[in-house]
């Protein structure tokens, strides 16, 4: 028993080693219950892997030194083209969050919010300046209607019969006493 409670310390060096040995089996072990195959499964896999290389390789031994340089070259370019295709859209990508940025704090120097950036942002900076400029104007334009509407309000009702009267009436006191 004291063994057992002496081994489960985790202080112990030797029982942290234990531990992640017993992490990575049990990953394994997840990542094997996933996908489970038959040894005639991964043998037919193996299989047809070398076929493939075995072609690829009598393919090429085939071909003179020039056509084998010459089909690299063609590999190796189709991979820079792809490689500097994700670049390009990296780039473009990293350009408009750039500009959706610079919206933003357009945005906050004319005192609006910077939430509406992402919705003026266009792809390039003209066309967002135009966006920015005609959606401030039509802000501003409904903010001033809608304190229009806040502000109007109905003129309070008297007895027009009292405010009429009201001062001859005064009037005819006053004139009593002279």
């Amino acid at each position: 028993m004291e063994t057992d409670s002496v081994n489960k310390n985790t202080n112990n060096p030797e029982n942290k080693v234990e531990s992640k040995k017993e992490n990575k089996t049990t990953t394994q072990q997840n990542k094997a219950k996933d996908k489970m195959f038959t040894r005639d499964d991964v043998n037919k896999m193996i299989a047809s892997e070398k076929k493939k290389a075995v072609a690829e390789y009598e393919r090429l031994a085939k071909m003179s030194q020039a056509e084998r340089d010459a089909e690299s070259k063609k590999k190796l370019d189709a991979e820079r083209a792809k490689e500097r295709e994700t670049f390009e859209a990296e780039k473009r990508a990293f350009a408009f969050e750039k500009l959706k940025n610079q919206t933003g704090k357009e945005l906050l120097s004319k005192g609006l919010s910077a939430d509406f950036a992402e919705f003026l942002t266009a792809q390039d900076a003209k066309q967002t300046k135009a966006n920015l400029d005609s959606f401030e104007k039509f802000f501003r334009a409904e903010i001033e209607k809608a304190v229009q509407v806040r502000l109007r309000g109905e003129t309070p009702k008297t007895k027009s019969t009292d405010t009429a009267k009201q001062p001859v009436q005064s009037q005819k006191k006053w004139n009593r006493y002279k």
